[in-house]
């Protein structure tokens, strides 16, 4: 027997909308308190984030913890930085539930 394969891409890459760019803005604002910063990178991916912020929904995906290869077939992960994101997500719940 043989068993058989493929990966299907089907996520759009995250839209670069004047909405998104102000969440990145707050949240690079957040995270320089750790003297870190997030880039963005515009990618097809295996995340929603993407579908929500084509909707005009203020959308980032940069919670998870850092690595290479973006969502594509050689994403890697840095389990270092599991803190630094752990605590970006609690500061951007707290920024955004203080002044949505």
């Amino acid at each position: 027997m043989t068993i058989t394969s493929n990966l299907a891409r089907g996520f759009p890459p995250w839209p670069r909308l004047p909405a998104a760019e102000a969440m990145l803005a707050r949240a690079n604002t957040l995270y320089a308190e750790l003297g870190r910063r997030l880039e963005p990178i515009t990618v097809g991916s295996s995340a929603d984030a993407s579908l929500a912020a084509s909707t005009g929904t203020p959308t980032i995906d940069g919670f998870g913890i850092e690595g290479d290869g973006a969502h594509s077939i050689d994403d890697q992960v840095d389990f270092a930085t599991y803190e630094p994101r752990t605590y970006l997500l609690a500061r951007m719940l707290m920024s955004v539930g203080h002044a949505p």
